[in-house]
């Protein structure tokens, strides 16, 4: 010690001051938040995935992957041939599904 300096007993700790008040007290909830999400994912593991090649009524990889392919083949502006195709080929697929599909061939807007 210095000559003519004085010791200050040290303040005691609070844990406000630690964490660094308000801000720190929510810095603390979203880490805790943070670690008690990813705790919970590491122990309910993800769903099985599905079949490839699931029935008529459920999604299939393959199924889906063939309509992309056949949509993506072209650009498909509007009014062009390649969007009549995509049109007329999206009506066949939902009526092979059982559905009414239509085209409509306006838009009226009500006030």
């Amino acid at each position: 010690m210095y000559i003519g300096a004085t010791a200050t007993p040290a303040a005691p700790m609070r844990i406000d001051s630690f964490i660094g008040g308000k801000g720190g007290v929510a810095g603390l909830a979203a880490a805790l938040l943070l670690a008690a999400s990813l705790a919970w994912l590491a122990l309910h593991p993800a769903p099985p995935a599905a079949p490839r090649d699931a029935g008529p009524a459920g999604f299939s990889l393959t199924r889906a992957l063939a309509h992309r392919d056949f949509l993506a083949q072209t650009p498909r502006p509007i009014a062009s041939d390649a969007n009549l195709r995509a049109r007329e080929y999206l009506l066949e697929k939902l009526r092979a599904l059982g559905l009414a599909a239509c085209r409509t061939w306006g838009v009226e807007a009500k006030k």
